[in-house]
């Protein structure tokens, strides 16, 4: 059984559908800045994820999911700065200047050390 890529001419491939993922990720990466600042955590997580599956090489769509995960979970669970330190390790292999961010510093700093 061999399983073949579609041609580059179908719209998984056009400019359009990739318009189209660029605005998805815009939109969400926005709403979960104002979900996050409004402390509406909850939502902010779902936009986050949203963000993530729009265009998962996008290194600001984990540090939005870090953030949220952050605010929702106030008692800093041992699982859940697991999972913040995992996705701040993904933003910064995908955007290795990130680490010079002031804000990403003090984001890495709330978490802690690894343990």
């Amino acid at each position: 059984l061999m399983i073949r890529r579609p041609p580059r001419s179908t719209p998984l491939y056009s400019s359009a559908a990739s318009d189209v993922y660029k605005r998805q990720q815009a939109l969400y990466a926005k709403k979960a800045t104002i979900e996050i600042s409004g402390g509406r955590f909850v939502e902010a997580l779902e936009s986050a994820k949203k963000t993530v599956e729009a265009q998962p090489l996008w290194f600001r769509g984990y540090v939005l999911l870090s953030e949220a995960m952050l605010g929702l979970d106030q008692t800093k669970k041992t699982e859940t700065r697991e999972t913040v330190r995992a996705s701040l390790e993904r933003a910064l292999f995908l955007q290795p200047n990130l680490s010079r961010d002031a804000a990403f510093r003090e984001l890495c700093a709330e978490i802690g050390p690894a343990e």
